[in-house]
């Protein structure tokens, strides 16, 4: 048994191979994903790496409280602001 790792260089210069249908081309992507709709179109996404237990800990007070992951950090958001004499936003 080899313990060379494989080597994908070669891949790199190879062409995806050709329909044999025109018609099965694919139409170019669309850009109404690019930008957000309705609630959403003037906020601006955040995201961040946690421990599990803290994720699990958000849902069940989610949960519990009937309200959103989001509605909680932007609570959590405004306390910290206010905390740091900051203006709270309120999400």
């Amino acid at each position: 048994m080899s313990n060379r790792k494989p080597s994908f260089t070669g891949l790199r210069d190879k062409q995806p191979p050709q329909s044999q249908t025109p018609s099965a081309k694919l139409a170019p992507p669309s850009n109404d994903t690019a930008t957000p709709s309705g609630s959403r179109a003037s906020k601006k996404a955040l995201t961040g790496y946690f421990h599990p237990q803290t994720i699990v800990t958000l849902k069940i007070i989610c949960a519990m409280k009937g309200m959103t992951q989001e509605q909680a950090m932007s609570e959590a958001f405004d306390d910290f602001f206010r905390k740091h004499d900051q203006s709270p936003v309120g999400g």
